[in-house]
């Protein structure tokens, strides 16, 4: 009889997977408009080849937890679709926690990854393999069921900066940029995904960090004539993190660098950063501006995610 039991049970399950199939196939989308920002990384997945991970857990109503997606890749087709193998259908009786990571070759300790927790270890900003990190997160109640596309709302695990240095109109010198820097920073770290971060400030406190780098980082070499509008824009990936607090010594603190040449004589300056917290999603620009008396040092944040525009004062002089 437990054997019947068992065996009915088994059958009505298959049937409600089966039933509708192609109603209820489970499909994603990452079309949104929060990756239409400012930044030069990226800001656009829609594109032949653009693939991520997917992880999900489904959650049933009898407290049993179903593996269904264990880094799945799901890849934009040139017809304009988000297609993945082997397919998955919906089920009603339970909620699913979906997690998904970009780009898909992101390094994934993908036996301990699920769709309540995605772990990413050792990631660097100054390796050879750094990649624009992004995750989602979607939970979906089935109480009432919906199936519609999961919509993965991609965010920026990430921060980026960039140096800009220029010179006054009424600077009658001529300098060449031969390269920027920064020193004294946290350059690697762990990124446990868990929870529902919404905000830059609860995404930044999924990072703990591995590696403090206390020479030249984030290192560009240029080689261009100072103008009055400044090189080009050029956006690092950097680990978010808190830049100068007070209780960092002073040989520790972060500082940037750059080495201009004047008649043919190499000039390198380092000035302290003053503090401040780079939270992911966010863009920074440390703007120097070159002048016969010295130089100004300004940082500019505007959000990399499409929310509000914001600008810090001028911080000071060096």
């Amino acid at each position: 009889m437990m054997l019947l039991a068992a065996l009915l049970c088994s059958t009505l399950q298959s049937c409600r997977g089966t039933e509708n199939r192609q109603d209820q196939l489970i499909d994603f989308s990452a079309d949104n408009e929060f990756l239409e920002n400012k930044s030069t990384l990226v800001n656009e997945l829609q594109y032949p080849g653009s693939t991520f991970r997917v992880y999900a857990d489904f959650n049933r109503n009898t407290g049993d937890v179903d593996a269904l997606f264990r880094g799945t890749e799901v890849s934009y087709t040139a017809e304009g679709v988000w297609y993945y193998q082997p397919l998955e259908y919906w089920y009603t009786d339970g909620d699913y926690d979906f997690r998904a990571v970009w780009p898909a070759s992101a390094d994934v300790v993908s036996t301990v990854s699920t769709g309540k927790s995605i772990n990413i270890q050792n990631y660097s900003v100054v390796s050879d393999q750094a990649y624009d990190l992004m995750v989602a997160y979607v939970y979906r109640d089935m109480s009432r069921p919906d199936f519609s596309p999961v919509d993965m709302i991609f965010r920026h695990a990430l921060a980026a900066v960039n140096v800009i240095v220029r010179k006054e109109a009424d600077d009658p010198q001529n300098y060449t940029l031969k390269d920027t820097y920064f020193k004294n920073m946290y350059v690697a770290g762990n990124f446990i995904f868990e929870g529902n971060p919404a905000t830059p400030e609860a995404l930044s406190d999924c990072w703990n960090y591995t590696y403090f780098q206390t020479t030249a980082c984030l290192h560009q070499a240029y080689h261009v004539a100072v103008n009055t509008s400044g090189n080009s824009t050029v956006n690092q990936f950097i680990m978010p993190q808190e830049i100068n607090g007070t209780s960092v010594a002073e040989e520790n603190k972060c500082r940037l660098g750059y080495t201009l040449i004047i008649n043919g004589n190499e000039v390198s300056t380092e000035v302290v950063i003053p503090y401040i917290e780079w939270l992911p999603g966010k863009v920074y620009t440390y703007r120097v501006t070159l002048k016969a008396s010295g130089a100004d040092v300004e940082v500019l944040s505007t959000e990399w995610d499409k929310v509000d525009v914001t600008a810090e004062d001028i911080y000071g002089k060096i």
